[in-house]
């Protein structure tokens, strides 16, 4: 029996599931930010003019730690998988860093999706969820951690590792590296010089603020060195690429008619996909043992630090309608995907809703979905 036939033998009362990912503001964002890149470029004399680099040192001090620093959140929770992480790394803040910053891939969206435990589960995730596992890992060891949301100037070189574009930066067009981001709801606009040269981007970015030993051996824990709130962004990482043996774009397209006719019922998409993709290779004799061999392989490049970075990788930039970074023990829930799930009753070409409920996507991420009960129909 083919899918198409297995679900024609579903019963009449059907539960349609509305999953909708949510960010209130203009294109997609928080309405706190909604209003600063109204075009995705910008001229260099405009930035100079409304734009600066701030030093760490003239902004606002953050103040003690308090126990909202140590709390659990809806993006941080002390799941099984943080404890066992945490326990094997140990109490040292230099390993935990090292953790998300080496092994952590960076994925390209806004807000908060996944949550510490989701990023862990995946081995991704994008700022913000880098920053729930790091922030994660250090809480629950005793370290008061925070989120720290601003603006920052990327190089040209740093814009491509966040939007894990691969160009030539010398002779090709850069749109791709903003469109990477700006098309996928980072906020971010791209600096040009007088003759319309790329030569910054300014993008919104979450970060972690860390309450750890500041001054000999910055975060190692013991002696009497004192603690304050050190930079850290884990996101941000170098790749080295690995072109593949050979080359399949366009050979394999899938088809969701095909899949629905002629896909057992029990094989998801993926695994039906990767079939076709085997007896492709199969038929024409490629030299391609598996699929990671046929596509661009992209490797974090460790940096193993002995010691926290003395500062953030990019410069903070404050100004005009850009404001200066702000600092959350939770992140706000105008910054949270939330997931909107309506229930259907259907029944002789009828439609009723049944219920209807609007979850945060972190704490809900990797839970089963579910009612209780189904109501009678007379």
């Amino acid at each position: 029996m083919n899918r198409m036939k297995a679900v024609q033998k579903l019963l009449p009362i059907k539960l349609v599931l509305l999953a909708v990912l949510l960010l209130l503001g203009e294109r997609g964002w928080p309405a706190e930010i909604g209003y600063r890149y109204v075009s995705q470029t910008m001229p260099l004399a405009q930035m100079q003019k409304s734009v600066e680099a701030v030093q760490l040192n003239q902004l606002p001090e953050l103040g003690p730690p308090t126990a909202a620093d140590l709390a659990e959140t809806p993006d941080i929770k002390f799941t099984d998988r943080i404890r066992i992480l945490a326990d094997a790394l140990g109490k040292n803040p230099v390993s935990l860093y090292n953790f998300v910053h080496d092994y952590i891939e960076m994925d390209i969206y806004f807000g908060s999706l996944k949550g510490a435990d989701g990023c862990l589960q995946e081995a991704r995730g994008n700022d913000f969820d880098q920053a729930s596992l790091l922030i994660a890992l250090l809480r629950y060891h005793g370290i008061p951690a925070r989120y720290e949301f601003g603006t920052l100037r990327l190089t040209l070189e740093q814009a491509q590792e966040l939007a894990l574009t691969r160009v030539d930066l010398n002779i090709e067009d850069h749109d791709a590296i903003n469109s990477s981001l700006s098309s996928l709801g980072i906020p971010a606009v791209m600096v040009l010089t007088g003759d319309n040269k790329p030569i910054w981007m300014l993008t919104d970015q979450c970060w972690v603020r860390a309450y750890v030993p500041s001054t000999n051996y910055r975060g190692h824990q013991g002696g009497d060195t004192a603690s304050d709130w050190v930079y850290l962004y884990p996101a941000l990482k170098r790749h080295e690429y690995i072109d593949p043996q050979v080359d399949l774009a366009g050979k394999v397209l899938f088809s969701p008619d095909d899949y629905f006719q002629n896909a057992p019922v029990d094989v998801p998409p993926v695994e039906y996909y990767r079939q076709k993709v085997f007896d492709y290779i199969a038929a024409n004799n490629l030299p391609c043992p598996t699929l990671q061999a046929a596509m661009l392989q992209r490797n974090i490049i460790r940096d193993a630090l002995e010691v926290l970075p003395v500062a953030l990788p990019a410069q903070i930039v404050t100004g005009g309608q850009i404001q200066n970074p702000v600092t959350w023990s939770e992140i706000p829930a105008a910054f949270r995907h939330k997931l909107r799930i309506r229930g259907v009753y259907s029944e002789f070409g009828f439609e009723e809703t049944d219920f209807q409920t609007t979850v945060s996507v972190p704490e809900s991420y990797g839970k089963k979905i579910g009612r209780a009960s189904c109501r009678e129909r007379v």
